[in-house]
């Protein structure tokens, strides 16, 4: 008997239901046939299988029909255990409900004490499995999350179902909440991975509050900081990894990004999604890449903002149309992963350190930034007028450059505007301080 796969595209998930095997019968010529274990209360003396023939006797094409006629078999399942739960209430006029791959010898009873310890007294269809694709179906119509974290919602609630079983939505406790830490605990992972699994399985609850399946989402305020080890950040290169890591030969579109990643810190989707018609320049020739416009893709509100261009990067931007590198977009629109995947190898060229990843130069660009020398007070005096720029490049200190500064030109502050005093108070200040950075680990001419 040959196991099938069960990774095949299309094929309902059903834990609940044994998987299908692919079988060449040769009482039928050889022909191949779709055969599923079934439930228990579904056999009927000898029969213990039901079964779909593809038609065929050849085994390639046998396979390519396997999916449907293995989801028709669950269909039938279903509609057979949809049978027995109506019949049942109507016999013994109380709530009914079928396990399937359970022991049934006892199932079929008025007994009160069988029919709670069964969950006779449930609807099957209120089983986390049986109300997975309908959540899947309503955040895909409703556009709800991208198309990646949909993906990962549904694979992170069948791992749930993994540890803590196919519960009936109304049978699941804190405890349950708990027990899926515990297991995540074990495996190594961290307190920021935990928190954000149970995140996913929270989401899933949330939409069965909503839809009247549960009064009140029992996941929603669990405890969580005793699970998981501490996430530690990124560390930034050292002086020699990076002047190593610039030292590489590498594909033009590949050292074009690390360099405009290394001297702007921006984010690698970022970057990797650059268009030319991002690079622009103003006030007396300053370049910069805007990343203010609704439609560019940042991870939050406030990563829309004006990066200013070292002019020595400058003659790199010689310009054109359209996207500036071609790593493969993904399912969301975004390149992050294509883009990390190459750039990757790079980075371990210099160095093994697992927290020294690519993302690693935005840390890098902001060390560096903290020696420029633009505090948040000429900022403010700038803005409002109190001083110009001639004034703030003759009182320029070595001092550390403060917060609000680094935050401006990264990222992790308010969303840029035009504001009451235009657009250079945007920019300049920004310019200056990247303008005083030490490029020489680019070794340009």
């Amino acid at each position: 008997m040959m196991d099938c796969n069960l990774d095949y595209i299309g094929l309902v998930n059903r834990p609940d239901y044994h998987p299908p095997t692919l079988v060449p019968l040769s009482a039928k010529g050889g022909k191949y046939y779709v055969c599923v274990t079934m439930p228990d209360a579904l056999r009927k003396g000898s029969q213990k299988q039901m079964m779909r023939s593809t038609g065929t006797t050849d085994e390639k094409i046998a396979k390519t029909k396997l999916v449907a006629l293995a989801n028709e078999i669950y269909a039938e399942f279903d509609r057979k255990l949809s049978g027995l739960h109506s019949q049942y209430i109507a016999d013994t006029e109380q709530a009914a409900y079928t396990s399937t791959i359970g022991d049934f010898s006892k199932v079929f009873t008025t007994n009160p004490l069988l029919i709670q310890k069964h969950g006779l007294d449930k609807d099957p269809s209120l089983k986390i499995t049986r109300l997975l694709p309908k959540w899947v179906e309503d955040m895909e119509e409703n556009n709800k999350s991208n198309h990646k974290e949909r993906t990962s919602r549904r694979n992170k609630l069948n791992e749930f179902v993994k540890v803590v079983g196919d519960l009936h939505v109304q049978d699941i406790t804190k405890v349950h909440g708990y027990q899926y830490a515990k297991w995540n605990h074990k495996k190594g992972r961290a307190n920021k991975t935990i928190r954000s699994l149970n995140t996913k399985v929270v989401a899933f609850l949330n939409w069965c509050e909503r839809e009247g399946h549960i009064d009140t989402n029992p996941l929603a305020n669990l405890k969580l900081a005793d699970f998981g080890k501490e996430t530690l950040p990124y560390l930034p290169f050292d002086p020699d990894e990076l002047d190593a890591l610039f030292a590489q030969d590498m594909e033009p579109q590949d050292r074009l990004c690390l360099t405009l990643l290394a001297i702007t810190g921006a984010r690698l989707d970022e970057i990797a999604l650059l268009t030319w018609e991002q690079v622009k320049t103003d006030f007396g020739g300053l370049m910069y890449i805007d990343l203010r416009p609704d439609e560019i893709k940042v991870k939050t509100d406030g990563s829309h903002r004006v990066v200013p261009v070292h002019s020595k990067v400058e003659p790199l931007l010689t310009g054109g149309t359209g996207r500036i590198f071609d790593y493969k977009l993904d399912a969301d629109g975004k390149a992050q992963n294509a883009a990390s995947k190459q750039l990757m190898p790079y980075v371990r060229n210099v160095t093994q350190h697992e927290r020294k990843v690519v993302h690693s130069l935005r840390g890098t660009f902001k060390q560096m930034l903290e020696n420029a020398g633009v505090t948040v007070e000429m900022v403010d005096q700038l803005e409002t007028g109190e001083i110009t720029l001639a004034d703030i490049e003759r009182s320029m200190k070595d001092n550390m450059v403060e917060k609000r500064v680094n935050d401006k030109i990264t990222g992790h502050s308010a969303r840029d505007t035009s504001g009451k005093y235009g657009f250079g108070p945007l920019l300049i200040p920004r310019a200056i301080a990247v303008e005083r950075l030490d490029l020489g680990f680019l070794n340009l001419t």
